[in-house]
């Protein structure tokens, strides 16, 4: 940004990328126009007490399969927690979005492990300092603990807007593209106007 001359960006990130634009925001503020959280995963938020057993299953069966070397297994266990919902039916999203998550995640599952990544755990605790504008995105089918996390942003962050997208999972953006799309321009327009 230096390099380029820009002026504050609006971050926009999903998942663990909505962690690497928390952790930016809190680390650099001049730098940030507004943030926008989408099922962010966030640094130093509190390990759930216990899992749903059907989701405890789920990842019993992602752990079986990685140690097998079935990358095809894991991927598609990865698709109905992360796509259809770890408690919805398999198979709940269809279509053109399922074949890309899995063409996707494929090469996520493919690429080397680089290692344990030296990042910020603190942003949970930091959520109440963010003074930009913020959009925080989920969907009630996602994992239990992110749901919970985004529900806490939302209630915590100074000047939030959120949005829970009835019927989605973990990805909004991928799932329903036209309603996402939609709370983003509205949100960009409202908070985050040029």
């Amino acid at each position: 940004m230096d390099a380029l001359d820009l002026e504050p960006a609006v971050l926009v990130g999903c998942s663990q990328g909505g962690r690497i634009a928390l952790d930016a925001t809190i680390a650099r503020p001049d730098r940030v126009a507004a943030l926008v959280l989408v099922a962010a995963a966030i640094g130093g938020a509190p390990e759930p007490a216990s899992h749903d057993p059907r989701l405890d299953a789920l990842i019993g069966l992602y752990e079986q399969a990685k140690e097998a070397g079935d990358v095809d297994e894991q991927n598609r266990i990865e698709a109905q927690v992360w796509l259809d919902g770890p408690f919805e039916a398999e198979g709940r999203v269809a279509g053109e979005a399922r074949a890309l998550f899995l063409a996707m995640n494929r090469i996520a599952l493919d690429t080397p492990d680089l290692g344990d990544p030296d990042i910020p755990n603190t942003a949970y605790a930091a959520l109440a300092s963010i003074d930009r504008p913020t959009l925080v995105m989920w969907g009630p089918l996602d994992v239990p603990s992110v749901v919970a996390n985004m529900r806490h942003a939302a209630s915590t962050i100074p000047d939030v807007h959120r949005c829970e997208l009835d019927g989605v999972a973990h990805l909004p953006s991928l799932e329903a593209p036209a309603r996402f799309n939609a709370a983003l321009d509205a949100f960009l327009r409202d908070a985050a106007p040029g």
